[in-house]
């Protein structure tokens, strides 16, 4: 009985699994062989994607485990512990004016991520590649005069060409400046390495060889942001306000980054005009330079695990570097009877001629309400009460134009009009 009950059933299910279903006419158990068989596929492939992901996080990270001195605090490691410093002489409002071109700033807009060994003789890690001497002298064409790009107190950049296609720029310091501890020079470079930001410069490799030292990075194709505002690139084709405002919104990006999202985080320290380099699409990138031996704390690029004393010094910086864009003139200038920038653009404000600061070879000007939203938010960032300084998140929010007319309202062109008509204006907005 039992017998003829089972094979009932199985009679039953092979009919069922026989009939043609209403996809297409194909038969059931097709359908149920096809549907498993894709669902497998699938799952296989997510299991693949996840390994994927996992292996180049792990391998981003891997910079960090290669050196047991990262298990300390970043912040603990100085590139010269007998020196004692004020951090607030940090920014340069407090500084003499004049360029220092000891960092100078590089960038490619095309380069991908870049891992690879130059030859059997160089080593990478994670993103970037230990360089011999040897290559750095091929990249450089032997440090041809024709590829100087700037030479500073501590250190000569050139131009440089990788593999024959990418271009690069190589910092070579003089043997003089290098006699520190090579594990804090290694230990800034992997930092920096560890970067990956649109506004940020990317460090490609470096070299410890001997007495020499160097480290390669992108290229840029503008230059630096210095010559764009006081050098003679700005006064044969001065900024744009639209590329001005692109200019202070990426920086605020970047450093928002360095604040907020990456991991261990960092601050610049010395934001400047010198220390931001702009791309051919001008998109500003900033730089973070490994500093020498006998440079000051104040011209340190970056510091590894910061408080909140060094964030707020960034904003205070950003700030300055704001009214520097808005005006056309140097945060420090000694031959002016206001030697300060921040001081001279609280004044024009006080008196209510705010119109006054703008830079007068801009080739278009702003509304006077986007004027005035702009300087304002420089001047919250120099707050000389440090903990009303706003965060860079916010002052990324801040930099939004709230109004929906102003973005197609927000440039004119320059029109000769009176100074009371402008007072005026200005006291009908209100401060």
């Amino acid at each position: 009985m039992n017998r003829i009950i089972s094979s009932q059933r199985s009679d039953l299910i092979e009919h069922k699994l026989s009939q043609h279903t209403s996809f297409f006419g194909i038969k059931l158990w097709i359908l149920i062989t096809a549907s498993a068989s894709i669902a497998f596929l699938l799952a296989f492939i997510v299991f693949v994607s996840l390994c994927f992901i996992f292996h180049r996080r792990r391998c981003r990270q891997e910079p960090f485990r290669l050196r047991s001195k990262l298990c300390l605090p970043l912040s603990h490691i100085p590139l010269n512990s007998d020196r004692r410093y004020n951090p607030y002489n940090r920014c340069p409002e407090y500084i003499e004016s004049g360029r220092i071109s000891s960092q100078v700033g590089w960038s490619s807009a095309h380069l991908p991520y870049y891992t690879r060994s130059f030859s059997s003789t160089s080593s990478s890690f994670g993103s970037f590649t230990v360089f011999t001497f040897m290559e750095i002298e091929s990249i450089t064409d032997g440090f041809a005069d024709e590829n100087l790009i700037a030479k500073g107190d501590s250190s000569m950049v050139y131009r440089g060409i990788l593999m024959g296609t990418v271009n690069v720029a190589v910092k070579r310091f003089f043997p003089i400046y290098q006699r520190y501890d090579d594990n804090d020079f290694i230990t800034r470079a992997e930092m920096i390495a560890n970067v990956r930001h649109k506004n940020a410069v990317r460090l490609l490799g470096y070299c410890i060889e001997g007495d020499e030292r160097a480290i390669v990075y992108e290229y840029v194709e503008k230059g630096d942001l210095h010559e764009w505002i006081h050098g003679s690139s700005g006064r044969n084709q001065p900024l744009t306000w639209s590329k001005r405002m692109k200019i202070i919104q990426g920086v605020a990006k970047g450093l928002a980054y360095f604040h907020e999202d990456l991991e261990p985080r960092i601050t610049h320290q010395y934001i400047r005009p010198s220390e931001i380099v702009i791309d051919y699409q001008w998109n500003p990138k900033i730089i973070l330079a490994i500093p020498s031996h006998n440079d000051s704390p104040m011209y340190s690029t970056f510091v590894p695990s910061p408080n909140n004393l060094d964030e707020k010094i960034d904003v205070h910086c950003f700030g300055t570097l704001i009214m520097e864009l808005v005006s056309g003139r140097v945060c420090v200038d000694q031959s002016s009877p206001h030697v300060y920038l921040v001081d001279w653009i609280k004044e024009m404000v006080v008196n209510h001629m705010i119109v006054d600061v703008l830079d007068p070879s801009l080739p278009e000007f702003p509304t006077l309400k986007e004027l005035k939203r702009i300087v304002l938010i420089a001047l919250r960032c120099v707050d000389p009460e440090i903990e009303q300084r706003p965060k860079m998140g916010d002052v990324i929010h801040m930099l939004q134009p709230h109004d929906l007319l102003l973005n197609s309202n927000a440039i004119r062109k320059p029109q000769k009009v009176t100074r009371s008509r402008e007072i005026s204006r200005i006291s009908i907005i209100g401060t």
